[in-house]
């Protein structure tokens, strides 16, 4: 399982950060980002949005992890 995490020291993010996805409160970016991990990894990938103390945003995603060898 792969981890990324970005965050940010901005003004802040709601008491419900997960509000920011709902329609209209935000550009597209965000929505984006968790679509289309749904659509690639479905129920394997996780997608979610905390607020940093004092300010800030942070954005977790879990996609799994395949790897390859080669001879």
């Amino acid at each position: 399982m792969l981890r990324l995490e970005v965050w940010d020291n901005g003004p802040g993010a709601p008491e419900k950060p997960e509000l920011l996805l709902a329609a209209g409160k935000t550009g597209v970016g965000l929505v984006n980002m968790r679509d289309r991990l749904a659509h690639l990894y479905g129920a394997r990938q996780t997608f979610a949005l905390s607020r940093r103390t004092p300010q800030g945003l942070s954005i977790t995603m879990r996609i799994p992890l395949e790897t390859t060898t080669q001879l």
